[in-house]
């Protein structure tokens, strides 16, 4: 709703399919939903179309997603493609995207929505993860729900160095302290209960090494798995796609080069993961004791609090206004 009113109030006139994405996900990808010629209002020169696909998109054979490519040949050679807009998650797909077709703009309503929650339960969360109730005990935390097969293996190699507390939901490897089971977190669905949930596995640790939702596809997104860390005040690394931590720079946070050699983000999809444990193994080797872990904490306590302050004061706000500038710079384009 919130998507569709913000779209309305630039496109009055306006055909908004907010869950383009038809549920369930097939082995080849998304199907999406998509008007055809008697549901359309061409004829009229004010009428746009706006898809959301709200979720990760998938890739075949092709550089750009499935998603898109289907969404372009349904509409090339009858529709008016400048009055077509996609909504996606991905980022940097907009920047390449071919100037002879839709518009192609980044937003993803289901990540707003969860900064919404974490939002209204800031002063629940800031308490939580406060730096009083730190009880340092290992080196990091990676935390796997789903084993997809970048996150088993990292699992599988970050368990070698017995520094860290690791999990594999799926698989049935579980985190050392209470959190949401696997069947818990499908039937509530929250991720601000999960996050909750997670907490004393959080405070126990100094660093995340986050494993985001994609890992080889060329355009990943940042999800709550990041915010997360951020949230519970920790550095992190993140296997994510080729270029994620500057994704996630672009979005207003910052990353911890004075901590870890952030390099390795820029590795092939083959290699990336070795390249980050290899160029920051000394993260991995020897437990650090409380103390260690704490002063190493005061070392980048401005950075930590800068990435808190900025998800709950600006974040928000931010990512509506680049929504709203993206609308109107394809307004502005006919």
């Amino acid at each position: 709703m919130m998507l569709t009113n913000i779209v309305k109030q630039i496109f009055p006139n306006s055909t908004v399919i907010d869950a383009a994405l038809k549920f369930p996900i097939t082995k080849n990808g998304w199907e999406v939903e998509m008007p055809g010629r008697f549901d359309c209002k061409f004829d009229d020169p004010d009428w746009r179309l706006i898809l959301n696909l709200q979720d990760m998109l998938t890739y075949g054979d092709h550089d750009d997603p499935r998603e898109l490519i289907m969404i372009d040949e349904f509409y090339q050679g009858w529709a008016d493609m400048d009055r077509i807009i996609v909504i996606i998650w991905p980022l940097g797909i907009a920047n390449t995207w071919p100037q002879d077709s839709f518009h192609c703009i980044e937003f993803s309503s289901h990540q707003y929505e969860t900064w919404q929650k974490y939002k209204e339960a800031e002063d629940v969360l800031r308490e939580v993860f406060a730096r009083n109730n730190k009880d340092y005990q290992d080196n990091f935390v990676c935390m796997n729900r789903i084993q997809k097969p970048h996150r088993k293996i990292v699992a599988s190699k970050l368990a070698l160095y017995n520094t860290g507390n690791i999990s594999l939901q799926s698989a049935g490897q579980e985190l050392k302290h209470a959190n949401l089971s696997y069947e818990e977190y499908d039937f509530h669905y929250n991720n601000l209960v999960n996050l909750i949930g997670l907490q004393r596995n959080f405070n126990t640790s100094f660093f995340s090494v986050v494993t985001e939702s994609q890992y080889a596809e060329p355009h990943g997104i940042i999800s709550e798995k990041t915010f997360n860390a951020i949230v519970a005040g920790q550095p992190f690394m993140v296997v994510g796609h080729q270029g994620c931590l500057d994704d996630i720079k672009s979005m207003g946070f910052k990353t911890y080069p004075m901590l870890f050699d952030e390099e390795y983000q820029y590795a092939p999809n083959t290699n990336r993961i070795d390249e980050m444990i290899a160029l920051n193994e000394h993260w991995f080797v020897q437990n650090l004791s409380a103390t260690e872990m704490q002063d190493w904490d005061l070392e980048v306590t401005q950075v930590i609090d800068y990435n808190l302050n900025f998800f709950f004061e600006r974040f928000g706000d931010i990512q509506i206004a680049w929504l709203r500038t993206q609308l109107l710079n394809a307004w502005d384009h006919n």
